[in-house]
Order: structure tokens, then C-alpha cells, then sequence
């Protein structure tokens, strides 16, 4: 039995000129079947026919314009080196990706590629090189925020891409430094498709909305970008399903895992600010859900196991949440969410920053109850006096 298991690590993806090969290919084998250019008792060439030449045609116009989308992006993805003490030396322990997100020398990449960096190190496109920051981080949701000094950045502004607007089916790419293949920093290119979306991975960094694609993650790629084909900014790569099979250790099983932008960039001013990250489901106090169904097996909503005495969830209207109430609808800045699954509510929740406001609808014994106007927020402990 093959074990299985979720590895960060730093994506890569089969190269370009191999996939457009492979497009072709598909063109002529959906195309209808070539007319003979001569008498085929003869063996004459084959040549081929107008619609075979339209497929053709247009799998080449996809090719030269995905090409166009990675020179737009490369210069914005960069090579990390982790450099810790080792026996009293400072020395290269560990590399990634990162990806500049700011004409200022601002870097997203994942923590765990930072994790007991006594120096960062981080090559460009360029091939400058310069020693980084850490200016912020987000250790459960593996995000860290890197800074370098200097000027012509090339970057991406983050704001741009929708992930919430992907679909599985979706053309992505990533750039990256998978086996150290981009120490020099010209990014190694990758893509593939989405394939699937709102993806919950447990364990000491959490993923609890990551978009799953099938681009290859190797060890190397992490923290670095993924783009959808208009060159817009999705997230960060950073962890992948492995299994070992070959013997040489971890590599990819074509299920990799991104930290999407719209996650990322609600955490953005605190870690900016280097305050203290946590997320929304940290803060809420609803501490265990679980799916509920109906009698006819049908998922209706997330029904509340556990609820942190005086958090948010605790203290909110209508006596606050309570333990048996079933979560139905979430509604974010005015926006309602359906809550069909647990999964649901924890891609709801998660990726709110501390600040928002929420409201819930739950269904309690056979009534619907609204719980509104819920702050995201940690009340601070009020100092004692103490004896005197």
C-alpha cells in the first residue's frame, strides 16, 4: 500500500515547448483524416486538409501566446537560499521561490522556506542578488513577507488575480526554482490546469482554501507564483500530495496546493506592519464543525461541536453561538454564503483577517436564527492589581 502524505515543497511543471508538442499532436489527432496530395497506391505524402490546417493554426497562436504571458511574468519570480548556523557556520541549508509583489522590494513567499533563516538570500531574473528581510509572516498559513533594497523591480500587483473566479479546467502557470534548476534566477516555467478549488490541508501549516492544479511541485518551488494565462497573480505554491513510489524521496503526484492572492492579501498590513497574524477561524472561537445531514443523506449546513468560552462566536447576538446550532449561511461585507459542508464553512472563515465583520445564519432545534454584526477581534486581558 502506497502512503501518502502532504509535503511542502516548491513547485515545477513539464517545460512549455513539450506541452505545445503534445497540443499538436492532440490537434491531428482530432482533426478529420488528411487527403491523399497524390494516388496513395503511389506513396505519396499525405498533406493536410483546411480544417486540420485552422487546428493546427490555432493550437500555435496558443503556444506564442503563452510564451508572451511567461516573459511578462519571469522577472517577477525570484530564488530564495535559507542560510542557517551550522556547527558555528552560516551556510546554505534550504532554497525556494518567492515571487516580488512591489516595485519596493517586497517579497511573498511561503515560511516554511524562511523557517530558521539566520540569512536570506534571493537571486533575481536579472541575476542581481541580494541579502532579505523578514519583515512579516504568517506561520499557520505558511505565508512569509521578505524585503530587499535596491530599485528596478519588475512585479506583479497582487490585487489582480480573481481566484475565487477560477474554475476547475482552468490553464495555469508557475515559475519557480524546483532542484535548485533556478539558483541563477532566470525561473524554471511550468503549467498545467486547475483541478479543483477550496481545498482544506491540515497540519502545522494550514491550507484552508488552497487551489489544487496539476503542475508538478518539486522540491525547490515553494513560495513561488502561480499565474493564470493573462500573466495575473493567483497565489503562492506550497505544498504537494506525495508518495514516495520511486524511492527518492518526495516529488510530485501531480497534486499540488496554492495559497491563493485573496487569502494572502487580507493578512497583507499585518504583516507589513510585522504584528501577529491570525485567522479568522482562529478568532471566531467556533473550534470543531461538522458536516450535517438530513434524513435522506442530503449535506444542509455545518453544525457547531465546540465553541470557545468568551470568543467572538461565544459573545455574539441571540445568545451567541451555541453547541448543536447548524451553520447555513455565512455572510462576509454583505455577501452570503451558502454553508452546505464543513468545508464550506472553514473556506468562509479562514482566510478572514482579524478586523471583519460577520454575520451567520443557523438553524437551532427547528428556528432559523440570524447572528449578526460578529467582530473578528481579540479582546485583550485586563491587567489584575494583584494583592496588596
Amino acid at each position: 500500500m502506497v502512503k501518502r502524505e502532504f509535503t511542502p515543497y516548491h513547485l515545477a511543471m513539464p517545460r512549455l515547448t513539450k506541452f505545445a508538442t503534445a497540443l499538436l499532436l492532440f490537434a491531428l489527432i482530432a482533426a478529420p483524416t488528411p487527403t491523399s496530395a497524390g494516388d496513395a497506391g503511389k506513396g505519396s505524402a499525405s498533406r493536410f486538409t483546411e480544417a486540420e490546417l485552422e487546428v493546427l493554426e490555432k493550437a500555435q497562436k496558443f503556444e506564442r501566446e503563452l510564451v508572451r504571458v511567461v516573459e511578462k511574468v519571469r522577472p517577477a519570480s525570484v530564488s530564495i537560499e535559507n542560510w542557517q548556523k551550522v556547527g558555528g557556520v552560516i551556510r546554505p541549508r534550504g532554497q525556494g521561490s518567492g515571487v516580488i509583489i512591489s516595485g519596493k522590494g517586497y517579497i511573498l513567499t511561503n515560511q516554511h522556506v524562511v523557517q530558521g533563516a539566520v540569512e536570506i538570500w534571493v537571486s533575481l531574473y536579472d541575476h542581481r542578488r541580494f541579502k532579505a528581510r523578514l519583515v512579516g509572516n504568517d506561520p499557520r498559513g505558511d505565508v512569509a513577507l521578505l524585503k530587499i533594497s535596491g530599485s528596478r523591480f519588475k512585479y506583479k500587483d497582487p490585487r489582480r488575480g480573481r481566484p475565487d473566479r477560477l474554475s476547475a479546467g482552468e490553464w495555469v502557470i508557475a515559475t519557480g526554482n524546483p532542484f535548485g534548476l533556478a539558483g541563477d534566477g532566470e525561473p524554471v516555467v511550468t503549467f498545467g490546469v486547475v483541478s479543483g478549488l477550496e481545498r482544506i490541508l491540515p497540519g502545522q501549516f494550514f491550507y484552508g482554501d488552497a487551489i489544487q492544479h496539476d503542475a508538478k511541485i518539486n522540491p525547490g518551488n515553494s513560495g513561488g507564483p502561480l499565474w493564470d494565462t493573462n500573466g495575473n497573480l493567483l497565489g503562492i505554491n506550497g505544498k504537494i500530495a506525495t508518495n514516495n513510489a520511486s524511492g527518492g524521496g518526495p516529488s510530485s503526484s501531480g497534486a499540488g496546493y496554492t495559497i491563493p492572492i485573496d487569502q494572502i492579501r487580507n493578512f497583507l498590513d499585518a504583516m507589513l506592519a510585522g504584528r501577529p497574524v491570525r485567522h479568522g477561524d482562529e478568532i471566531l472561537g467556533i473550534e470543531q464543525v461538522k458536516t450535517h445531514y438530513d434524513r435522506d443523506g442530503t449535506a444542509n449546513g455545518a453544525r457547531v461541536e465546540k465553541v470557545r468560552d468568551a470568543s467572538p462566536a461565544a459573545l455574539a447576538r441571540s445568545g451567541g453561538v451555541r453547541v448543536g446550532d447548524v451553520v447555513v449561511k455565512v455572510v462576509v461585507n454583505g455577501k452570503p454564503y451558502t454553508i452546505r459542508t464543513m468545508t464550506d464553512f472553514i473556506t468562509r472563515i479562514s482566510p478572514l483577517a482579524e478586523g471583519s465583520r460577520l454575520s451567520l445564519v443557523v438553524v437551532r432545534g427547528r428556528k432559523r436564527v440570524s447572528i449578526g454584526n460578529i467582530v473578528l477581534e481579540v479582546k485583550k486581558e485586563k491587567k489584575g492589581r494583584g494583592k496588596r
